[in-house]
């Protein structure tokens, strides 16, 4: 189980975008879940910080939309 803290601080950094508008009712997608992988692996192996990798993140979805077009 994952505590409430860290869920928040992925939130807060733009890692997570939770569906609901409570804590205790967030939900969220599988896209979360592969975003939220991506970024302990980017953090754990790499050494990038919860800031970093949200930009990663931000920057492989911008890729992966480029490539669709």
């Amino acid at each position: 189980m994952v505590k409430t803290e860290t869920i928040t601080l992925l939130v807060d950094e733009g890692i997570l975008d939770p569906i609901g508008d409570n804590v205790e009712r967030w939900r969220f997608s599988v896209g979360s879940l592969r975003r939220v992988k991506t970024a302990v692996h980017l953090q754990r192996d790499l050494g990038v910080n919860l800031a970093g990798a949200a930009l990663a993140l931000d920057l492989l979805d911008r890729i992966a939309e480029l490539e669709r077009l």
